[in-house]
């Protein structure tokens, strides 16, 4: 049986989504609540921060753990961060709360890849 890594996955697609809303945030920016965005500069840097800082966690796992936990919860604090720039606006609360959700509970349990000999 091969166990599979679903923190490092987890990790992963919560660092691709919060990538995703730093480089296309039309549906939650759509509909009238781009008035709602006091500081849309910020919103980008945490989004694409905390994706590129995740990928480079997930991808450092394998010979650095801790460093990897450390970084994987930076990410979700600086995601976290968004809540006193922009409010609690329904939309704001999915797209922050989802990835740094993601991150959150993948940081403390993020281990080393198995890696198996046999195919």
């Amino acid at each position: 049986m091969h166990r599979r890594n679903w923190p490092a996955f987890l990790a992963a697609a919560g660092s691709v989504l919060s990538l995703l809303l730093a480089v296309w945030p039309g549906a939650i920016l759509s509909g009238g609540s781009q008035e709602a965005v006091r500081n849309p500069g910020w919103w980008w840097v945490a989004h694409a921060s905390a994706g590129a800082i995740g990928i480079c966690a997930v991808l450092m796992a394998n010979r650095y753990t801790m460093l990897s936990r450390g970084l994987l919860a930076i990410a979700a604090v600086l995601l976290l961060s968004l809540f006193v720039t922009e409010g609690y606006h329904p939309r704001f609360l999915i797209t922050i709360l989802l990835p740094a959700g993601m991150l959150a509970i993948a940081a403390p349990l993020i281990t080393p890849a198995d890696v198996s000999t046999r195919l």
